[in-house]
């Protein structure tokens, strides 16, 4: 099964280009007309100098602090209407200016694999932090056990 994803960074200034700040992740997976998606990300808690954002005001300032907001709208407003296309490549267009989406990836996985942990996976990859399982996870030991442990019933009527 096929899974699609892109990373989101923000360009501080796009006049005197600086090392973009990672945010986040959005993948998605279709499964025959669903198409399931999930936005991973990190936003300010406070003033942060690489950001930038020294006496900027209003909407500009909004998308920045709040962009994880912002972008699942317009996630939630696609998924509404419809998708005539991938998600993540409809933000891609969407999203060009400060806060922008990298060129989009693609990978086969198994269609077991629990999309959660591969959003969770690729964001820790990317950003560069590590984050608790998410709820939902399946969360599987990393070591196979020496054991393996059996039970079995057996259910009879009685005479």
């Amino acid at each position: 099964m096929k899974v699609r994803w892109a990373e989101i960074e923000y360009q501080p200034n796009l006049k005197e280009p600086a090392e973009p700040i990672r945010l986040g992740i959005v993948i998605e997976r279709a499964r025959g007309r669903r198409v399931e998606v999930i936005l991973v990300g990190r936003e300010p808690t406070g003033p942060i100098p690489e950001l930038q954002l020294e006496g900027a005001t209003g909407p500009f300032r909004d998308i920045v602090t709040n962009w994880f907001e912002v972008v699942w709208r317009s996630i939630a407003t696609t998924a509404k209407e419809g998708v005539a296309e991938s998600v993540v490549e409809m933000l891609n267009t969407a999203w060009t200016a400060n806060l922008y989406l990298t060129k989009s990836q693609s990978a086969d996985i198994p269609a077991t694999t629990n999309l959660l942990t591969v959003a969770r996976r690729r964001y820790e990859h990317y950003v560069g932090e590590k984050v608790p399982p998410f709820k939902g996870e399946r969360v599987r030991p990393n070591s196979i056990p020496r054991w393996v442990n059996y039970t079995s019933q057996a259910v009879g009527v009685s005479r």
